[in-house]
C-alpha cells in the first residue's frame, strides 16, 4: 500500500476509486452509464491544483497579450493619437518630397527640350552642309563638261542648271 500515499491526491486515482473512468483533467468524468455525470467540486487544498483546470495554452496566452485595450482607455486613445501625428507628418514630408522632385523633373525636362532643340539646329546645318557639298560636286561636273561634246539642247539645260546649283551655293 505504499503507492497510496503517492497516488492519493491525483484524480486519475481519485476516479478509478469512486468507481469512475478518467476523461481528462478539464473533462466531465462519466458515470457507469457511459453519459458525463455533473463535475465534482473538491474542497480538499491538497489536490486544489488538480481540480481539472488546466494552464491556459500558448495561444490563448498570445491572443489575449494582442487584444486591443479599450477604445476608451487613456492609453488607447493617446496611442492612436500618436499614430496619427505620425501619419500626417510622414504625409507632409512625402508631399515636400514630391515637390522638390517634381522641380527638378521640371528642371530636368527643360535642359533636355534645350538640348533636343540644339539638336535639331545641328541636324539643320548638317544637311545644309551635305546639300552643299553635293551641289558643288554637281557644278564641278557641269563645268568640266564642254559645249563641243554635248546636243545644244543639253548644253541650255546644263547652263540652266549651272545657275540653279550657283544660287543654291549662295543661299547656303
Amino acid at each position: 500500500m505504499h503507492c497510496w500515499h503517492q497516488l492519493k491526491g491525483e484524480p486519475k486515482w481519485e476516479s478509478i476509486c469512486s468507481g469512475q473512468s478518467f476523461r481528462g483533467l478539464n473533462a466531465n468524468p462519466v458515470g457507469s452509464t457511459g453519459t458525463p455525470s455533473a463535475p465534482t467540486t473538491e474542497n480538499d487544498s491538497s489536490s486544489a491544483g488538480l481540480t481539472g483546470k488546466r494552464p491556459r495554452g500558448r495561444d490563448f496566452s498570445k491572443s489575449e497579450r494582442n487584444k486591443p485595450a479599450s477604445s476608451s482607455s487613456p492609453e488607447y486613445l493617446s496611442r492612436l493619437q500618436e499614430i496619427t501625428e505620425k501619419q500626417i507628418q510622414r504625409s507632409i514630408e512625402k508631399g515636400e518630397k514630391k515637390e522638390k522632385c517634381s522641380e527638378e523633373d521640371r528642371e530636368m525636362e527643360k535642359k533636355r527640350l534645350e538640348l533636343e532643340a540644339e539638336k535639331v539646329i545641328i541636324r539643320k546645318r548638317e544637311l545644309k552642309l551635305q546639300e552643299l557639298d553635293c551641289a558643288e560636286k554637281r557644278l564641278q561636273r557641269l563645268e568640266a563638261t564642254n559645249e563641243e561634246d554635248v546636243e545644244p539642247e543639253v548644253w541650255i539645260m546644263m547652263q540652266k542648271q549651272k545657275k540653279e546649283v550657283a544660287r543654291i551655293h549662295i543661299w547656303l
